[in-house]
């Protein structure tokens, strides 16, 4: 859905994510936008953080990406109404440049973002297998 309001895709997989992350910092040196579409499993490093009464593998990449350009990194979350239209919010800034633990910290600051939205729409949240303890 999201193909109509961008300019190109560039996809992060395996040996093509060199080549890939070059393309994103070139677009943010030329202070463009780029959308990092989800947070999922398939990335290098994670952060774990606590989520609910367990743990969320957050994948660092973005973080890095804005530490290193410094880039504004917003969290999006999409949300989908009864009548299957979408609600989109676009929240403040996470922070990129704090402290040490500046990765751990930055994906804590999302995951609880992310709770404070499952719990509003637990029956939206795909990632609860992900989630649960083993």
């Amino acid at each position: 859905m999201e193909d109509r309001f961008i300019s190109k895709r560039v996809l992060i997989i395996g040996e093509t994510a060199t080549e890939a992350l070059a393309v994103l910092r070139a677009r943010l040196a030329a202070n463009r936008v780029i959308i990092i579409i989800t947070v999922g499993p398939d990335a290098h490093k994670f952060a774990q953080v606590s989520f609910f009464q367990t743990h969320l593998r957050i994948p660092t990449g973005p973080i890095r990406l804005a530490r290193t350009t410094g880039a504004a990194l917003l969290p999006v979350f999409s949300v989908a109404r009864d009548n299957g239209a979408f609600d989109v919010t676009i929240e403040e800034p996470l922070d990129p440049t704090c402290g040490q633990d500046g990765d751990e910290h930055i994906a804590a600051a999302y995951a609880k973002q992310l709770e404070a939205l499952v719990l509003k729409f637990p029956d939206q949240w795909a990632g609860w297998k992900r989630t649960l303890p083993p």
